[in-house]
């Protein structure tokens, strides 16, 4: 067991390997070339790096005709990506943020579901009114599914789903929880649908929309255009 996490602490460890993962976790797939040019590699390089973290089942590969693209392999690789962020921000020395870093800081697609500042303040909001309790086993209350159904998010069909219905997932650039699970991939594919969130080209970042702004307001009391970042 022990050589095996070492194993894959070493593969994620190279900084090419580490980058192109990164860059996955919008949860948009990628040729190889798309990602040996994020990575600033050659496409050798990329390819022999594809095939090895293929092996470790951090991939998967999406065939379209002669096009072969390249994903994060599911929800637990994304949430051991993030968890290790976490860890790398801790030791890292305070910068000053850029402007990439704060739009990231701001709103950003951790994997299948919305993280940063507004996804932190999303979670707040709803423990505050009572849509939400992470004590109790069930984590919504009822007036939490009632509120969710006005929404057009039909909680109950998410609680069947085999992954977890809702997952605090530790934010690395908050500190602090935002939603996962089945219910934080809903509300995100709900944003994106509605344009209350758009994502931003070759980043992880998104963009909430004025349409977005006020709808975060209504729905959430979120002020979208105050946030700390």
């Amino acid at each position: 067991e022990s050589h095996g996490l070492s194993q894959l602490a070493k593969l994620i460890a190279d900084p090419g390997r580490a980058i192109m993962l990164t860059v996955l976790l919008d949860g948009r797939a990628r040729t190889a070339t798309e990602l040996s040019l994020d990575a600033g590699i050659t496409p050798q390089t990329a390819s022999s790096h594809l095939k090895q973290l293929l092996s470790y089942h951090l991939l998967k590969v999406i065939k379209q005709g002669r096009h072969r693209y390249y994903q994060l392999a599911g929800p637990a690789v994304a949430e051991l990506l993030e968890t290790l962020l976490n860890f790398s921000q801790k030791s890292t020395p305070i910068k000053p943020l850029g402007t990439a870093d704060v739009a990231l800081r701001y709103a950003r697609s951790c994997y299948d579901h919305l993280a940063g500042n507004i996804a932190v303040q999303l979670l707040s909001q709803l423990q505050y009114v009572g849509y939400i309790n992470l004590e109790t086993p069930e984590k919504m209350t009822a007036k939490g599914h009632q509120f969710f159904r006005s929404l057009g998010i039909d909680t109950k069909s998410l609680l069947l789903k085999k992954r977890p219905f809702i997952r605090p997932c530790l934010d690395w650039s908050e500190r602090r929880y935002h939603i996962a699970g089945c219910l934080g991939q809903a509300i995100f594919e709900h944003g994106l649908s509605e344009q209350w969130f758009v994502r931003e080209q070759h980043s992880r970042a998104i963009k909430i929309t004025q349409h977005g702004k006020n709808q975060l307001m209504n729905y959430f009391n979120i002020d979208a255009d105050n946030h700390n970042v």
